[in-house]
C-alpha cells in the first residue's frame, strides 16, 4: 500500500527496517542506529536524492530518503547528521510534525509564554503551527539539541492570502520575543521561508519576486505570484 509522505514528517521503522540500516551502518554510527531503535524515536523525511522516482505515492518497494540528526556535541557545537534510506515496506507509522502545543514543554522556560502567546492568537486566526528541528527532536527524545543559538523551526501552512498575511504578521511581531524561523507551506507541498515570502511580499514589484521552493522532489526557484495564486484556487 503506497503512502503519502512529505518534508519533515515523522518515521517510526520497523525491526527489520532498523536491522538493514544497522547492516549498511559504519561501526560508528551503528550505535546510535542501535539507540534509535531501542528508543522507538523517529527519523524524519527528507527530499528524495537525485536517483529516486519523482513521485509522492511510494511503492513498498521504493526507497525513501531520511534523516537522523543528534544533538549539538556539548564541548564544540558541532551536529552529526546522518542520511539514511530505506524502503517504503519498512516503515512501521508515520506522523506528522510535532504541533507547536505538543512541542513547548521542551522549550527553554524564558521561552513559553511567548510561544503560549503565538500558539493562541494563530489559533484565534484559524490556523495551527507546527514545529521541526531542535525544539521538535528535543521533545520527541529528551535529550538536549536547544543551545542559546537555536532557532524555533516553525511551519505555517495557510489555506488563503488573507491567512497567510495573517500569519506573517503574527510571526513578525513575536520574533522580537522568540527566534523564530521556518516554511511556509503552498499548495503542491512548496515549503518556502516565511521570512523570504514576507520580505518578498513587502517588496514592491511581487510580480518579479522569485523565491526558493522546497519539497519531497525538487528545490526550485518560483515566482513569488504563482505560490500565492495557487493559494487562493487560481
Amino acid at each position: 500500500m503506497g503512502m503519502m509522505l512529505q518534508r519533515h514528517d515523522l518515521v517510526y521503522l520497523s525491526g527489520d527496517g532498523w536491522q538493514q540500516l544497522a547492516m549498511r551502518a559504519s561501526e560508528a554510527d551503528l550505535p546510535v542506529i542501535r539507540r534509535w531503535q531501542g528508543a522507538d524515536w523517529p527519523v524524519i523525511v527528507r527530499r528524495h536524492e537525485a536517483s529516486q522516482r519523482e513521485e509522492g505515492s511510494l511503492a513498498p518497494d521504493h526507497k525513501i530518503s531520511l534523516g537522523l540528526a543528534l544533538p549539538p556535541d556539548p564541548i564544540d557545537g558541532s551536529k552529526r547528521r546522518m542520511a539514511l534510506s530505506i524502503g517504503a515496506q519498512h516503515v512501521a507509522r508515520r506522523q506528522r510534525p510535532l504541533s507547536l502545543l505538543d512541542a513547548a514543554p521542551s522549550a527553554p522556560e524564558r521561552w513559553r509564554e511567548a510561544l503560549a502567546l503565538l500558539d493562541a492568537a494563530a489559533k484565534e486566526r484559524g490556523f495551527c503551527l507546527q514545529v521541526f528541528g531542535s525544539l521538535a527532536m528535543q521533545r520527541l527524545t529528551g535529550m538536549q539539541y536547544l543551545t542559546p543559538r537555536s532557532d524555533i523551526d516553525i511551519l505555517f501552512r495557510p489555506d488563503s492570502s488573507e491567512q497567510l498575511q495573517a500569519g506573517l504578521d503574527l510571526l513578525a511581531d513575536l520574533s522580537n520575543r522568540l527566534p523564530l524561523d521556518g516554511e511556509v507551506i503552498f499548495p503542491g507541498e512548496q515549503a518556502v521561508s516565511w521570512k523570504e515570502v514576507a520580505a518578498g511580499i513587502a517588496a514592491t514589484g511581487v510580480n518579479g519576486t522569485r523565491v526558493l521552493s522546497k519539497c519531497l522532489n525538487r528545490v526550485s526557484l518560483q515566482p513569488l505570484s504563482s505560490l500565492l495564486l495557487n493559494l487562493d484556487g487560481g
